[in-house]
């Protein structure tokens, strides 16, 4: 492997990653989440004693979980637009990287002269 496949893989390779990290951002629906945690722990704390240990860990992991995912709503509401405007930039990019990943394995293989 040449040293421009090198970089353009590994350009591909970090470009793709952050793809999907903008993704999970973007495309998440962490206030549905909220509902869906609250649903599901409800009916565990109503059937427990207020005094039961088990109680107090299951409020911890649910109020902990809930922060994070109001976190990720704040972040959607505030940085959106832009994060969807980088997503469309770097997939341009990794269009053109891709294009030019191909055309060195078609030179490699003779596809081209």
């Amino acid at each position: 492997m040449s040293i421009k496949e090198k970089v353009i893989s590994e350009a591909i390779e970090r470009i793709e990653k952050r793809c999907k990290e903008i993704n999970k951002i973007v495309f998440s629906n962490p206030l549905s989440d909220i509902i869906k945690l609250r649903q599901d722990v409800y009916p565990k704390i109503k059937s427990m004693d207020i005094l039961d240990p088990e109680l107090i860990k299951i409020v911890s992991e649910a109020a902990k979980k809930e922060k994070s995912l109001f976190k990720l709503a704040d972040r959607q509401i505030k940085e959106s637009v832009d994060l969807i405007s980088e997503l469309a930039k770097i997939q341009n990019e990794l269009g053109t990287l891709k294009s030019e990943q191909w055309m060195i394995q078609q030179r490699k293989n003779g596809g081209f002269r």
